[in-house]
């Protein structure tokens, strides 16, 4: 399922480059904020946006980790507030592109993937994402360092905001 989910859905080149375009923007300290944040609420509307987000978090490794990160932390924002309102398959394309994210090599993207998991997760319940238990417990035994210290990234922020 999750990979029909990551089949189905592909971004357009324009409207990744226009994404990515404004989150490098966003984070520069020289720029209009309001006109950019402006312009990123317009593709807010887009019933896809969080979809090129996630797939900027996971896949612009061309782009600076402040952009991946950026675009992670604009998805987890967007997902408290229009979880419920997303359609099943873009809900499934979005949990599909963090598991892998879990192992990510650089720790920025681990921790801000851990963060979008624990909001899903009090969102959708465990129930609602069966295979993150899985993927959770694969990297906790994978001994490999980096699936580790995301695995327990995401466990631990799971647990935190279950005590809020």
């Amino acid at each position: 399922m999750a990979a029909e989910a990551t089949a189905l859905w592909q971004p357009r080149e324009e409207g990744l480059r226009e994404i990515c375009g404004l989150l490098e923007q966003h984070i520069s300290p020289n720029s209009d904020q309001s006109r950019i944040w402006q312009q990123l609420q317009h593709y807010n509307q887009l019933p896809d946006f969080n979809n090129y987000l996630v797939f900027i978090l996971a896949h612009a490794e061309g782009k600076s980790l402040e952009v991946r990160q950026a675009a992670g932390l604009l998805l987890k924002n967007n997902l408290r507030a229009t979880f419920s309102s997303l359609s099943s398959s873009y809900r499934q394309y979005i949990k599909s592109e963090l598991l892998p994210c879990l192992g990510a090599s650089d720790r920025t993207i681990r921790s801000t993937v851990g963060t979008i998991i624990s909001v899903l997760v009090q969102l959708d319940r465990v129930a609602g994402w069966p295979e993150l238990l899985q993927v959770l417990a694969r990297c906790l035994a994978s001994n490999d360092f980096n699936h580790m210290e995301g695995a327990m990234d995401a466990i631990y922020k799971v647990a935190f905001l279950a005590n809020m």
